[in-house]
């Protein structure tokens, strides 16, 4: 009688997020019991059969009985495409509970159709007369799923449809909330064609959350079409950002709207000074590098005062490439706000990196005001990190190596044994593309099983020439290029280091709590699989080594010191479980490394996740203005804050509810958890009438998350955000 239970699943909220919870029993798959008993699709019932299916289903019932506390049974009728053919199955339900209800002197079952509500207030109205309590779990996420194979395939499975949802999530953040300060501008712009843009992307963002969506467990067919939404929904949103921008920037209708693109094909085509709009989406001040395609390294950038900035320009090598060369400018840009840059043609290149092929036996040293990189002359891999800052350093392997497949499928991984190299010539070639502040290895990895390499890696790191750097400088960034892979491989990131985390190490449960995992040497390797959806790390008493990703994957630590993330998968085989996974895609994941002391690794790995999954955007317009002349009729930097938000705080959501009112939803987050950090771990007192600049608010009402259900209309704009706690709130926004 243990299969019902309280689920206490965050350790910061505790009993506040506290969920009834029932584990479905029968047979594999539970869920799919009732229906597999009562197929009535091609057996409806009729006058003759009915005492039959009665029986079956009394038998069941009394089956079940002795399993829960209370007599109420949950028979859950229905499975995967169960009703295709729905009015037999209806015809044939109403049929057999009708039966079953006229003799109930008999049967002593009293059958109804219910929500699974009505069913747990049944359960609890039960508990209580029969004084039955129930047990509560703690902190778990009941990872993995072990049906004979375990489901931890799917973590990383479709890795290029992971990152366009997560791209889908990124602009849709960007786009909602300018949108809901956007109504209010005083200059008249077209808001119903953006509104329209815009819930092109929530619809293709909402569908890809099907369980079968995201996960990467749909036919080819649909995950193209899931992947083409997304896509689609983006373009036609980043539309509507680019009016607004455009809007936002004139003081009247006497100037002209600038036309904006976040494709910035006049940077490609760069012929005069061109204006670029960043827009920043996250309510803090960002000190970052943005990272635009050009196709030039003779180039000159300055700010809106037509004072020189610091940057640089790179060889990009990776295949899907948009411009020969990347340029990286060190910019500045307000919480929910933007900042203008120009950039111009040159006749020289001032600020190219230079090229250098690194030979074998030479180590090459990276570093930054942080971090020093070696990668070792003799295996071609990161060989150390060392935080210069925390004067820590560990040892440190990085290996691209696969998995040879064997039952794995969409849902399951099922490896046929330990993770092996790509290639029996281990060294690769490697390109060194160094400058004053950034400086980046290109490394390509021989597979034995392919002419052409399938595993491609840049090392990036960066340097700061403003005060505040540990957004650039604290970590040390790996791109990839995986595929197309051959059949039955899946591709993994392993790093060895020398930290002492035995086979313990933490992944974020769904991206908001970190969740301590303990491998297990009596596992298979794929048990051992745990999802990480923004980070993870590994740590001992002295160092810690973090892992930041920029969409899902699958994570695990099968032996002390070592962190391994799947990248990429092409089984080209089935699970038994749904659809075979063949993907021949060529994929091109990020991740961001960290290293440091324990102490000093919580507000990175809150933060960084923030900065890689919502990225600065980048727009620029043709003109034939000026620097000064755009000074003079546009505006050049500003933001919809009237100050920046608590490190620890994140404003989640910021959307209107429809194009016709002044209403929105403010979610607004705490990132930290109970004890997680000495400071950033206490409770945050807002005031949400000092939370915008440009648009004021009024008529507060605390909603459920959801915000379909008011908790209670405020009387005040003070709140108070406790460790991990999410408040919504629907309120009225005017100028």
């Amino acid at each position: 009688q243990m299969l019902q239970f309280n689920w206490q699943g965050s350790p910061s909220l505790g009993a506040s997020a506290e969920l009834f919870t029932e584990i479905m029993d029968g047979n594999t798959p539970a869920y799919c019991d009732w229906l597999s008993a009562f197929d009535f699709s091609n057996n409806p019932v009729n006058s003759g059969s009915v005492e039959q299916f009665a029986q079956t289903f009394i038998s069941m019932v009394q089956q079940r009985t002795p399993n829960f506390k209370t007599p109420n049974i949950l028979a859950a009728w229905g499975c995967d495409f169960a009703f295709q053919n729905a009015v037999p199955m209806f015809e044939s339900m109403d049929y057999l509970l009708n039966y079953l209800q006229q003799n109930y002197s008999t049967t002593h079952i009293n059958v109804k159709y219910a929500t699974v509500s009505e069913y747990f207030e049944a359960v609890k109205q039960s508990a209580v007369q029969l004084q039955k309590t129930f047990p509560t779990n703690y902190g778990d996420d009941f990872f993995p799923l072990d049906e004979g194979l375990f489901w931890t395939g799917y973590y990383t499975s479709r890795t290029e449809l992971k990152g366009y949802v997560r791209e889908g999530e990124a602009v849709a953040h960007l786009a909602e909330s300018l949108y809901s300060v956007a109504k209010q501008f005083p200059i008249s712009w077209d808001s119903q064609t953006a509104f329209d843009q815009l819930s092109s992307l929530r619809l293709a963002n909402a569908d890809a959350q099907h369980h079968d969506g995201v996960t990467g467990t749909s036919i080819p067919q649909v995950v193209l079409m899931y992947g083409d939404d997304i896509n689609s929904g983006i373009s036609s949103t980043f539309s509507g950002v680019e009016a607004i921008i455009g809007t936002y920037l004139i003081p009247n209708n006497t100037i002209p709207v600038p036309g904006f693109s976040v494709n910035n094909e006049a940077l490609l085509t760069l012929a005069s000074s061109t204006p670029v709009v960043i827009y920043n989406s996250l309510s803090w001040t960002r000190n970052e590098y943005i990272v635009i395609p050009v196709n030039t390294d003779q180039l000159s950038v300055v700010n809106a005062n037509n004072t020189a900035v610091p940057f640089q320009v790179n060889p990009n090598y990776f295949s899907n490439a948009i411009g020969s060369h990347n340029l990286f400018i060190e910019v500045t840009i307000p919480p929910f706000g933007f900042a203008t840059y120009f950039v111009s043609p040159a006749s020289s290149s001032p600020s190219s990196s230079s090229q250098q092929v690194i030979q074998e036996g030479e180590d090459q040293i990276i570093s930054n005001s942080f971090i020093e990189l070696t990668i070792s002359g003799t295996t071609g891999r990161i060989s150390n990190i060392t935080n210069k800052q925390s004067s820590l350093s560990i040892s440190f392997n990085q290996e691209l190596k696969q998995y040879i497949s064997q039952q794995s499928g969409a849902y399951c991984f099922g490896p046929a044994g330990a993770a092996e190299s790509l290639s029996s010539s281990p060294i690769p070639k490697s390109i060194v593309s160094s400058g004053p502040l950034v400086t980046e290895v290109f490394q390509v990895f021989p597979c034995d099983e392919a002419a052409e390499s399938y595993a491609k890696q840049n090392i990036r790191v960066y340097s700061s020439s403003l005060s505040n750097v540990q957004d650039v400088e604290d970590f040390v960034e790996l791109s990839f290029e995986i595929g197309q892979l051959p059949s039955h491989r899946e591709v993994i990131i392993s790093f060895e280091t020398s930290i002492d985390s035995r086979q313990v190490f933490s992944t974020d449960d769904n991206g908001f709590e970190f969740l301590e995992r303990v491998s297990s040497f009596t596992q298979s390797i794929e048990g051992n699989y745990y999802p990480l959806i923004y980070s993870g790390f590994i740590k001992d008493d002295q160092s810690q080594f973090t892992v930041i990703s920029e969409r899902s994957h699958g994570a695990s630590s099968l032996y002390g010191g070592e962190f391994e993330v799947m990248l990429h998968r092409n089984p080209d085989m089935g699970d038994g479980f749904g659809p075979g996974l063949t993907d021949t895609t060529t994929v091109y994941p990020s991740l961001r490394l960290i290293v440091d002391k324990p102490q000093n690794s919580k507000l990175p790995a809150r933060r960084q996740p923030m900065l890689i999954n919502f990225p600065l955007v980048a727009m620029s317009a043709q003109t034939s203005n000026s620097v000064s002349e755009w000074k003079d009729y546009y505006k050049t930097d500003g933001t919809f804050l009237q100050s920046a938000l608590p490190d620890n705080i994140h404003m989640l959501s910021l959307n209107s509810l429809a194009s016709n009112t002044n209403q929105v939803i403010l979610r607004l987050t705490h990132l930290f958890a109970v004890g997680e950090h000495p400071v950033l771990s206490q409770p945050v007192v807002l005031d949400l009438s000092k939370i915008l600049s440009t648009v004021q608010i009024s008529d507060v009402a605390e909603t459920t998350l959801t915000a379909n259900s008011v908790i209670a209309n405020m009387t005040s704009t003070m709140i108070t955000l406790e460790p991990k706690q999410i408040r919504t709130f629907v309120v009225t926004l005017s100028a």
